[in-house]
């Protein structure tokens, strides 16, 4: 019986670990929006603080990228703009990857904390 249990508590365990794991290595960063970047054909590319904790593939100091050609990433985009204007501060979490362009964490999502 407690051979079974064992057994369960380290699948349990294992399954928690690779569910959970993507979010260890993301990088994040909560502040005011500086040095943005939109192109016709490109990401949008743009700061808020501190990148902490960011995965090795981004290199660009504090910079995040966001794909503006699918809904989500017009919507984040839209949320950024709007904090830019009202001068209010934003929490981001990254993907733990750069997806979206190569020397820059792709966010997952953010928010207006201020």
């Amino acid at each position: 019986m407690m051979i079974e249990f064992k057994r369960a508590f380290k699948a349990l365990a294992f399954v928690i670990f690779i569910f959970t794991s993507e979010n260890i290595l993301a990088g994040n960063s909560m502040g005011l929006v500086t040095d943005v970047l939109a192109g016709a054909d490109s990401p949008f590319f743009f700061s808020a603080g501190s990148h902490q904790s960011k995965p090795s593939c981004s290199t660009q100091g504090d910079h995040w990228a966001i794909d503006t050609a699918t809904p989500g990433g017009k919507a984040m985009q839209a949320t950024i703009l709007t904090a830019y204007a009202l001068k209010k501060k934003i929490s981001i979490s990254g993907k733990g990857v750069c997806d979206i362009w190569g020397d820059r964490e792709s966010v997952g999502y953010l928010v207006i904390v201020e």
